[in-house]
């Protein structure tokens, strides 16, 4: 497996998994389908999404920006986390 595929895996699991799926389930529904959408339809979607393969590979550097509300303590926390890719 190549240095652009093994991107491709990271980024879709790590990042973009969880809201396609949301995303795609939601469109399913609306589309009157009874089947979730099929890993490799997913997949394909993201790609199209970050313009293609190429433009993954491109990739050197990842950031994401965030606040999370700890329940026991209860005030919010901003955070920003860089990671390269």
């Amino acid at each position: 497996m190549n240095k652009g595929a093994l991107r491709l895996i990271f980024t879709v699991f790590l990042i973009g998994l969880p809201s396609l799926s949301l995303a795609s389930a939601g469109s399913a529904q609306e589309a009157g389908k009874d089947s979730e959408p099929t890993v490799d339809e997913i997949i394909a979607s993201y790609l199209e999404a970050i313009g293609g393969l190429e433009a993954n590979e491109r990739l050197v550097t990842r950031r994401m920006e965030g606040t999370i509300t700890l329940a026991a303590v209860g005030t919010p926390w901003r955070f920003a986390t860089t990671q390269k890719a």
